[in-house]
């Protein structure tokens, strides 16, 4: 795959001032399992164009659904909890389709902490040309990639020649990569 942004990109006309969307929300609290019933779907919604300086707006393209977001709908989670009625979280990627931003140009593929939603806004973004985006989502993503790579080099150490590394976690996305790390190190 090439650079996911051509240099001979033809401007997409203007958008509207306000753009329709849809939405997850957290419409209860799981007790135990997650069900269908705790969300709800919000469908058109209108998301106002007109950006601040610095920010985005991405047509969110996929979603990376991982396991730590079930900790943040509980009321007290360890990572921030998600508030009744608020948008679901989700790492992901999207296109840019409008943008105040001079790191966001228009059509360029962004990785980026999205919500769960049909367009984002977002400020901050990671556009590497030449890798493709779904490698954020897995290999490269936060939630296994770089989480592997701190658990073996900054919090374990790697294994010398001849030691034996066990990883706990090796049936899941993280302890799969960290064995991987593990075992090239």
């Amino acid at each position: 795959m090439g650079n996911l942004v051509s240099s001979k990109q033809e401007s997409p006309p203007p958008l509207p001032r306000v753009i329709s969307s849809s939405r997850w929300e957290l419409r209860a609290r799981p007790n135990g399992l997650v069900s269908v019933d705790d969300f709800a779907l919000q469908e058109q919604i209108e998301i106002d164009t007109e950006l601040d300086e610095g920010e985005a707006l991405v047509q969110v393209e996929m979603l990376s659904v991982d396991a730590f977001l079930r900790t943040m709908l509980d009321e007290k989670a360890y990572h921030g909890a998600i508030s009744l009625g608020d948008t679901l979280p989700a790492l992901g990627y999207g296109r840019v389709i409008a943008s105040a931003s001079p790191k966001a140009k228009l059509g360029a593929c962004t990785v980026a902490k999205l919500s769960a939603e049909q367009a984002a806004m977002l400020m901050p973004m990671i556009s590497l040309p030449g890798v493709p985006p779904t490698a954020f989502l897995g290999i490269l993503g936060i939630t296994s990639g770089i989480t592997a790579w701190v658990g073996v080099h900054a919090v374990a150490r790697p294994p010398r020649r001849g030691e034996t590394a066990l990883v706990s976690g090796a049936t899941g996305a993280t302890g799969s990569v960290a064995a991987q790390l593990a075992k090239v190190a």
